[in-house]
Parts: C-alpha cells; sequence; structure tokens
C-alpha cells in the first residue's frame, strides 16, 4: 500500500467541495479503486473522506445521481468488516462511519437508482446489517434528521396547525412554554 498516495487522495477528497462535478466523479472512482486494494482498516480514511464529501446536503445531489453504486457497496462491505471486527460494541468512529453512510443510502435520488438497479433486495439486506452491526436506534436516527433538517417541520400533527420543529424536538421553549405542553394542546 502506498501511504502517500492514500493521505494525497484523502486530502483531496477533503478539499472537492468546490470543485467541478466531472472532476470529482472521476476522483471518487479513484478513491473507489484504491480502497479495493486496501485492506477495510487501512481504507477507513479513504472511506471517511467519500463519506464527507457524499454526506454533504450542498451539491452532492447531483453527485449521488452518477456515483458508482458498486463503489458504495465495497464501501459498505468495509465498513461491515470494521464493524464486525470489533471485540463487543464497535467504537463511535467506526458506528458514525456507518451511520453517516446510512443517512447518505437514505438520500432519494440514490433510493432511486438502487430501485432502478433492480438491487433493491441485496440493498436492504446491507442496510439492514449496517443498522444492525452499528447499533442505529431511533435515538441516533432522529438527532441525525434533526441536524440535517434544522428549522424544518420533523413532525406534523393531524387535524391542526402545530407542528414539531428542531426546537420542540429538542425541548426548547416554543412561545414561552415546554415543548410537552405544546405538544399536547
Amino acid at each position: 500500500m502506498n501511504k502517500g498516495l492514500l493521505d494525497s487522495l484523502t486530502n483531496l477528497l477533503n478539499r472537492l467541495h468546490h470543485v467541478p462535478q466531472e472532476n470529482i466523479l472521476q476522483h471518487l472512482d479513484e478513491a473507489f479503486h484504491l480502497a479495493s486494494t486496501m485492506k477495510p482498516d487501512d481504507a477507513a480514511p479513504l472511506d471517511s473522506a467519500v463519506l464527507g464529501l457524499l454526506g454533504n446536503r450542498r451539491g452532492s445531489e447531483k453527485l449521488l445521481e452518477c456515483v458508482s453504486l458498486e463503489g458504495l457497496e465495497a464501501l459498505a462491505g468495509r465498513a461491515l468488516t470494521r464493524l464486525a471486527a470489533a471485540d463487543g460494541l464497535p467504537s463511535l468512529d467506526l458506528r458514525r462511519t456507518a451511520w453517516d453512510l446510512l443517512g447518505v443510502l437514505s438520500r432519494s435520488g440514490l433510493r432511486c437508482r438502487i430501485v432502478a438497479s433492480g438491487a433493491t433486495e441485496s440493498w436492504a439486506a446491507c442496510i439492514l446489517a449496517l443498522v444492525d452491526a452499528s447499533h442505529f436506534t431511533f435515538g441516533e436516527l432522529w438527532a441525525q434528521r434533526v441536524a440535517v433538517y434544522s428549522g424544518r417541520v420533523l413532525v406534523p400533527f393531524a387535524g391542526t396547525a402545530r407542528s414539531a420543529d428542531r426546537n420542540l424536538a429538542s425541548g426548547r421553549r416554543p412561545s414561552g412554554i415546554w415543548w410537552h405542553a405544546a405538544f399536547w394542546r
């Protein structure tokens, strides 16, 4: 393994947020190829850089329309291998990498591509394995969604004009009352 190449590619991926999409896709393909030649633990920094780039909600939607599904599947496999190799409860860093991957896989454009490819069953099994191995709970899912959708409505309450935004979900006082009081009014 060429440590210098790994470091330079990881640094490049971390700086790609302002590069034209065609160039980003080329670098992502290079990252996927390089990671496929490495042991899962050695590829972890590269996988994190790829997920950081794809997880960025500003501009990554177009990337998700073109990114290699095979590369993402291999990344998921490496994440699962790292989680399975951990003794007992995997470290928080390993679990967060899996959670970031689950966040990327939850994006509608990517889900549509998975359905169109006919690989729904295998991806569903992979996603479920990631959820189980990383101990992804509803609490983590809720925290992820609150962070992503910050000021948007998270839970509309049927039949009322009320909704739960991030302030209500986090227990802050909307309009000078406690969230649970607002919820039950």
